[in-house]
């Protein structure tokens, strides 16, 4: 809670707010359209009679509470505010979990806005007003009119929604769901979002890397000195404000824009490649790297540092090849808002143009019409967090402080489905665009079969160009795994295992007639009848169908 803060709606003159706010150190929004609310008030009369002599004594000698005043904000607002009013709702979407005791009125729209935006929620309802609220059917047709019922037709919100038991006097059942980001606690939690494509924040993960202790200051701060003396006359690439890029050098970055927060809009130094040092090493869980030693062998990697001052950001986008990405911060803070597959389509315009900057009041709501009520996930990322990003959530992410963070996109068994998806997906853009050209090729050949063997070479070349990853090298890279447990944990293998078949078993389908491997195992670039030639692709077909045997095997088929 005190990593993101809670929105209390309906929290009348504040008691709930005052608590969170005074005795637990907790950012919290008061979302109340009275305008009589003084929560340092509240603090004296309902908090500070309850405390620890000690700690009351405190209290009433200072006559208020700091904590309150630093940590505590009251946002006269009707719940939910109307979807226009870009300033509230930005306010109330940072807060990581929403809660109502007692709000009555306020009570079923906290659990519909929260089940819509992708927040966490927790109510305890109280009043019914079935007269008013003449729409409220549980399961079965029955009207709304107990609490008993209210508590039934809120669990209907969300297939996840649970109900517990407060101890106290009066009506203490709440209605919760916990939609955040989850904080990894051990390895299966790891697991579970890596099989579930759901994020996954790692608290501290980042904070024993050589980077977090030989680019870092004792302030916390980035030790610019440092940094200018290890990578100054190295080469990085900078994205300008207003999208376009250039090349600079890391310590001319530093020199000019970086620790400057003087509210001027700023490039930003990204994808920058670190090259050897071994300035971090992968969390553990999240090292099963594919696509790392597929590109090896081209001396490529997907490894990038990102140095950005305050203010900076990157536009809503989602990752390379749909695969897996972890972001740990060096020094900084970072906000990520991260939106689901399933709302992706809600981020784009009717040309299917992706929105730029996703925070409310910052795009044209006539153009993005649907993006106000795009699930998402907001998250607080600070120094030495790292934070996991599955495969095909779209995302923007804002340094809120002068940042540096070593970001990894990357892929194992568990996202191999969506990757493929991505590759399929190009494969055919790929030939589409080579249409034309397969007539050309078939007449040099005077019509006989082998003309098509190097069309989809071709085909090969131009995907690899296009998306880095063509769909020889994809069943390479499966080949060169699938002799092993595939999964995360045990209880995972037989769900990852098809995963990886259903996936090679389109290839196979569908693209058979474009594959293609020398005798290395790798797809041939080079331009001559040996690369495109029967024994190249009698190759590829041999390892493809040496992986779907060894997929066979460990299944006991």
């Amino acid at each position: 809670l005190r990593r993101e803060g809670v929105c209390d709606v309906a929290g009348g003159r504040g008691e709930v707010a005052a608590r969170l706010a005074h005795c637990h150190d907790v950012p919290v929004l008061l979302v109340e359209p009275r305008e009589d609310v003084d929560l340092q008030a509240t603090v004296m009369k309902k908090v500070a009679p309850r405390l620890p002599a000690r700690y009351r004594a405190h209290l009433v000698a200072a006559g208020r509470s700091e904590r309150v005043d630093r940590r505590a904000t009251v946002l006269r607002r009707y719940f939910p505010p109307p979807a226009d009013d870009g300033d509230a709702w930005e306010k109330i979407d940072a807060c990581g979990v929403w809660v109502g005791l007692h709000a009555d009125g306020a009570t079923e729209a906290i659990a519909a806005e929260a089940c819509k935006r992708g927040k966490s929620f927790a109510v305890v309802p109280c009043c019914v007003f079935p007269s008013y609220f003449i729409t409220r059917i549980v399961e079965g047709g029955t009207p709304v009119k107990t609490t008993e019922e209210l508590v039934a037709y809120l669990l209907e919100k969300h297939a996840h929604a649970t109900k517990t038991t407060i101890n106290f006097e009066g009506k203490n059942v709440a209605v919760a769901l916990d939609a955040g980001v989850r904080v990894a606690a051990d390895p299966a939690s790891i697991a579970a979002a890596l099989v579930e494509n759901r994020p996954l924040l790692l608290p501290g993960a980042a904070a024993a890397w050589r980077a977090s202790r030989e680019w870092v200051s004792e302030d916390g701060t980035l030790d610019v000195a440092a940094m200018t003396r290890l990578f100054g006359d190295a080469s990085a690439p900078v994205a300008l404000p207003d999208g376009a890029r250039r090349e600079t050098t890391v310590g001319a970055y530093l020199a000019r824009h970086f620790d400057k927060n003087d509210g001027e809009a700023r490039p930003y130094l990204k994808d920058w490649h670190l090259g050897d040092g071994d300035w971090y090493d992968a969390p553990r869980g999240l090292d099963d790297d594919w696509l790392g030693a597929c590109f090896e062998a081209r001396r490529d990697d997907f490894s990038f540092c990102y140095v950005g001052a305050a203010g900076t950001r990157t536009p809503v986008h989602a990752d390379v090849l749909a695969s897996y990405s972890w972001s740990g911060n060096v020094v900084g803070e970072k906000t990520w808002w991260l939106f689901p597959p399933a709302e992706t389509g809600k981020l784009k315009n009717a040309a299917g143009d992706l929105v730029d900057d996703c925070r409310s009041g910052r795009y044209d709501a006539a153009a993005f019409p649907d993006l106000a009520r795009a699930r998402r996930l907001v998250v607080t990322q600070r120094a030495g967090d790292v934070l996991f990003v599955p495969s095909d959530w779209h995302h923007m992410v804002l340094n809120t402080a002068d940042t540096v963070s070593i970001n990894r996109n990357w892929c194992n068994a568990c996202a191999v489905d969506r990757v493929w998806a991505h590759v399929a997906d190009e494969a055919d853009r790929a030939r589409a665009e080579l249409a034309d050209c397969a007539e050309d090729v078939a007449a040099r050949y005077g019509g006989a079969p082998a003309w098509r063997r190097e069309w989809c070479w071709m085909v090969e070349r131009v995907l690899r160009d296009a998306a880095r990853l063509n769909v020889s090298d994809f069943v390479a890279m499966v080949h060169r795994e699938v002799g092993r447990p595939l999964a995360p944990a045990p209880a995972f293998e037989a769900r990852v295992r098809a995963k990886v078949r259903a996936a090679l078993v389109d290839a196979r389908d569908r693209y058979g007639d474009q594959l293609f491997h020398d005798g290395a195992g790798a797809w041939p670039a080079d331009e001559d009848d040996a690369s495109w030639g029967a024994d190249a692709a009698a190759a590829a077909r041999a390892r493809l169908d040496a992986a779907l045997a060894a997929l066979d095997d460990e299944r006991g088929t």
